[in-house]
């Protein structure tokens, strides 16, 4: 990455499973290609359907992650990938609330 002078955008879902799992990156792995530039995105800790829950549920959600993030790299992300895609207006106010100022 660094070679090619390109940044990566990467989202990941976190939670207390998220250590160690097989097939998935570890924070281990994660703070290398922070170091090389990418941008970490968030994805939520529950990879909820968000239109299915309550604001509440969703910033509770958020937060989760959001401590992970602070935990693991120092920092919380600022971009998020809605997981299945899914969006609504609320989680977007939820999302902006929560400081990410942009979601895909």
């Amino acid at each position: 990455m660094k070679d090619l002078g390109k940044n990566v955008v990467s989202r990941h879902q976190v939670g207390e499973e998220d250590a160690g799992q097989r097939g998935y990156m570890t924070w281990d792995q994660i703070r290398e290609m922070v170091a090389g530039g990418a941008e970490i995105g968030g994805h939520g800790a529950a990879h909820a359907h968000y239109p299915e829950m309550t604001q509440e549920q969703m910033r509770q959600d958020i937060e989760k992650s959001n401590r992970r993030y602070q935990q693991e790299l120092g920092k919380t992300p600022t971009v998020f990938a809605y997981p299945f895609g899914e969006m609504s207006i609320q989680s977007r106010d939820v999302l902006r609330s929560a400081g990410y100022v942009a979601a895909y």
